[in-house]
């Protein structure tokens, strides 16, 4: 079964990731100069980000991922 795949900015999915709701992320190729990034939220829905300079996805990548580690460690009240 294909899953619907959502449009997302950077923004929403470094968002997401910072809220604790991404289950995994990942940067996937668009061209020779250009990528993306594929993300997957806790209840299985698939967000991918417009096709950027790679550069720029690599950054957003590693903060989304800082975040995804990060936002395990809060405790909730």
């Amino acid at each position: 079964m294909q899953k619907n795949i959502k449009q997302a900015n950077f923004l929403d999915i470094e968002s997401m990731a910072l809220g604790n709701k991404l289950a995994s992320v990942k940067i996937e190729n668009c061209g020779e100069e250009t990528s993306k990034i594929v993300a997957e939220d806790n209840l299985g829905n698939i967000y991918e980000t417009p096709c950027e300079q790679k550069k720029i996805v690599s950054k957003s990548y590693m903060i989304i991922n800082n975040y995804i580690k990060w936002s395990k460690l809060v405790i909730e009240s």
